[in-house]
């Protein structure tokens, strides 16, 4: 289909005239032909902006209160040699450092460390920091304390009721997470979202999730497909989504749930799915992202925690020694250069889009990041919808649903 073609089916779909949005179309297709997005895979390269810091996600705590089947943690136990609070102020001054704009707090569950509190005010008062949990611990003197403007809380939920969400995640845990949320709600904070990881146990419990999440007065929710990690791995035969069901879900979010419920801000966890372009035309974030274990263990992306992608530990090396050290370097440039090597995208016209998708759960799933992961045929079919199809207030709605 030539140039004209293609404006005559937006016009159409628009109610626009031919000669009105043909000059749009010829500078969208210039400026991806530029960028070798339909044409050819392009080399891209990891410049030094690329490697510079925005986001660290850190984990204070391996100690969990719940026994979710899905833990990537695994032990749920406190580890002897965590990093101290002196030690977490210290990094986050040096993170302020190095330009880093953003931090995530993560466990465990983060508040059976007595000082969670400090730290979370501590760096809440520096940088933008979301902070990940169960809202279990969370009495109403420490939601008072945890209203902040830099800070957005992000709750667990994966059941819209008892049943679901305790199978999940341990007997009594739905109720002291509502009203945890409840404390957190009424002490005045503004940020707060739900965080949903989708498995088999809970895909048919979606739809009342948002639901809940709408009687309650929350604004956002996150989904996240299971990873295999953890005690995903053991369980895995049992929670993980085959490819229908990932796309069933996944169809059933932007046609469905995100049309009615529009006062919600829906991120769909969908990798991959993105119009926004980054500074070296990929949208995966590993060369801006670190992932800090409890002990100081660094690793590039919170999804890529084997051995072999250690990139050092904070007691051992400086810290923007390690961040930019030549492993580093050569880990980015590799996934920088992964879209050259997918043989599967070479004659796909959404390549440049979708890249194949996550290259972490690629190598979760299929041992390698040089392997696409399953979701093609879905983002192609959702990238045509979203162009060709949805009225034009919903373009910006893959914005929000990169990592």
């Amino acid at each position: 289909m030539d140039v004209e073609g293609i404006a005559g089916i937006v016009a159409d779909r628009y109610g626009k005239r031919k000669e009105e949005v043909l000059p749009a179309i010829q500078g969208y297709i210039e400026e991806i032909s530029r960028k070798g997005w339909f044409f050819s895979p392009p080399k891209y390269t990891a410049p030094p902006a690329f490697l510079s810091l925005k986001r660290v996600h850190l984990n204070i705590t391996e100690a969990c209160n719940q026994q979710c089947l899905h833990c990537g943690a695994v032990t749920g136990t406190k580890r002897e040699e965590e990093l101290k609070k002196e030690e977490i102020f210290c990094l986050i001054e040096k993170l302020m450092q190095l330009g880093v704009d953003s931090l995530a707090i993560t466990g465990g569950e983060p508040f059976l460390r007595k000082d969670a509190l400090e730290i979370v005010n501590y760096a809440s008062l520096r940088m933008n920091t979301i902070l990940s949990t169960n809202a279990t611990l969370i009495t109403p003197d420490m939601a008072h304390a945890l209203n902040r403007t830099n800070l957005t809380i992000q709750v667990s939920l994966d059941g819209a009721t008892a049943e679901i969400h305790d199978a999940i995640r341990g007997k009594g845990s739905f109720a002291k997470t509502i009203q945890g949320i409840r404390n957190i709600m009424a002490g005045g904070s503004e940020g707060l979202d739900l965080c949903v990881t989708v498995m088999r146990l809970n895909l048919q419990d979606i739809l009342p999730i948002v639901a809940l999440a709408r009687g309650m007065g929350i604004k956002g929710i996150r989904f996240l497909l299971i990873q295999r990690l953890g005690k995903a791995r053991k369980n895995w035969s049992d929670l993980a989504l085959s490819l229908d069901e990932q796309e069933q879900f996944y169809r059933s979010l932007y046609k469905d749930v995100i049309e009615k419920f529009p006062g919600i801000k829906i991120d769909a966890g969908l990798q991959g799915y993105s119009l926004q372009d980054r500074d070296t035309g990929i949208w995966c974030q590993i060369g801006r992202s670190l992932a800090i274990t409890s002990t100081g263990d660094l690793f590039p992306c919170p999804l890529l925690t084997d051995a072999r992608f250690s990139l050092g530990n904070l007691r051992k090396g400086v810290l923007d020694e390690i961040a930019y050290s030549t492993k580093r370097e050569q880990l980015v440039q590799d996934y920088c250069d992964r879209l050259q090597h997918l043989e599967k995208c070479k004659t796909c016209d959404w390549r440049g889009f979708c890249q194949g998708g996550c290259p972490a759960s690629a190598y979760l799933e299929k041992g390698s990041h040089l392997e696409v992961d399953g979701l093609c045929r879905l983002r192609s079919e959702l990238y045509e919808s979203l162009l060709f199809s949805l009225p034009e207030k919903r373009r910006g709605a893959a914005d929000d649903v990169c990592c």
